[in-house]
C-alpha cells in the first residue's frame, strides 16, 4: 500500500511541534490534519498560516532561534532557487527525523539519569555528556547537519568557505561566540572533549577553549541553569531544522500531488474527445 506522504508529512510536524511544545503550532496542525482526513485535500492558505504561526512561535521563544530561523531561511531560498533552475528536486533534512528519534532514545538513558541524579557536580557531569554526544552526531566536524548544511550552501549560494563557516556558526550560537567566532555550543563541546573545565564550587563549571597555537580564544562560567538552557536550546534549534525542512517537503508533496491530478484529468478529457 502506498504511503500517503500528505498525511505522513502533517503528522510528522504535530509529533515534533509537540516535543518542542509549540501549541498553537501543534493545534493548527491537527486541525488541517483533521481537514485532510475528511476531504483528501489541503487548503493551501491554511498551511501557509500554519507554516507562519510555526515560525512566529519558534522564534518568539528566544531571540537566537529568531537568527537561527532567518539563517536557514536564506540558506533554504539559496536551494529553493537552484531546484528550479535545474528542475531537480533536493534532499533536505526530513528524511533526518528518524536519525533525530534515534539519538533522542539514546539520550533517553541519560534523560533518565538526570530526572532522579541528587549529586549537583554528577547532574552538570551528565549534562556536558549528553552536549558532547548530540554536538558530535549534529554539528561535529563529521555531524550530518553541518555536512547538510554546508551541501545547501555550496548549492544555492556563491560563499567563501569563511562566510559558509561563519554561517554555520551563527546558527550555532545559543548565547554568543568566542574570540575565533566560532559558537558558544562549540566551544563548550571543545572543552568537553578536551579536559578543558573544572568546577568552581558544586554547580558552576568554568568552560576553556583554546585554537591550534595555544592561544585561549573562549572561557565561560555556566551554572547548572545555564548549561540546562544550553542543552535544551541547542536540541530546540535541531528539531526546528527538521521539522521546517517536513514542512517544506510537504509543500512540495502537495503541489506535485496536483499537479499529477491535473495531469490525469486532463488525459481523461482528451480520451474522452477521441472517442
Amino acid at each position: 500500500m502506498e504511503v500517503d506522504k500528505v498525511k505522513k508529512g502533517l503528522e510528522n510536524i504535530i509529533e515534533m511541534s509537540s516535543k518542542m511544545r509549540l501549541v498553537e503550532s501543534e493545534k493548527a496542525f491537527k486541525l488541517l490534519l483533521r481537514k485532510y482526513d475528511n476531504h483528501k485535500t489541503i487548503d493551501k492558505q491554511l498551511l501557509n498560516d500554519g507554516e507562519y504561526l510555526l515560525k512566529s512561535e519558534f522564534c518568539d521563544k528566544d531571540i537566537s532561534y529568531k537568527e537561527s530561523y532567518k539563517i536557514f531561511k536564506r540558506i533554504l531560498k539559496g536551494v529553493h532557487k537552484k531546484r528550479i533552475v535545474s528542475g531537480k528536486k533536493i534532499d533536505l533534512l526530513a528524511d533526518e527525523k528518524g536519525r533525530l528519534d534515534t539519538l533522542e532514545n539514546s539520550l533517553g538513558v541519560l534523560f533518565e539519569e538526570l530526572k532522579t541524579e541528587k549529586s549537583k557536580k554528577r547532574f552538570m557531569l551528565l549534562l556536558c555528556l549528553g552536549h558532547l554526544i548530540r554536538y558530535e552526531v549534529f554539528a561535529g566536524s563529521d555531524g550530518f547537519l553541518r555536512r547538510k548544511l554546508i551541501d545547501f550552501i555550496n548549492i544555492g549560494m556563491n560563499t567563501e568557505k569563511k562566510e559558509r563557516d561563519k554561517m554555520i556558526e551563527d546558527f550555532l550560537s545559543i548565547r554568543g561566540k568566542g574570540k575565533d567566532g566560532k559558537a558558544d555550543t562549540t566551544h563548550i563541546r571543545n572543552s568537553i572533549a578536551h579536559g578543558r573545565f573544572e568546577f568552581i564550587g558544586d554547580n558552576v563549571i568554568r568552560f576553556v577553549d583554546v585554537d591550534k597555537c595555544g592561544k585561549q580564544t573562549f572561557e565561560k562560567q555556566l551554572n547548572d541553569g545555564d548549561l540546562v538552557g544550553i542543552f535544551n536550546m541547542f536540541e530546540m534549534k535541531l528539531r526546528f531544522m527538521i521539522l521546517y525542512s517536513i514542512l517544506i517537503h510537504l509543500n512540495a508533496d502537495i503541489d506535485l500531488s496536483k499537479k499529477q491530478q491535473g495531469k490525469k484529468l486532463w488525459m481523461n478529457i482528451a480520451g474522452s474527445e477521441k472517442k
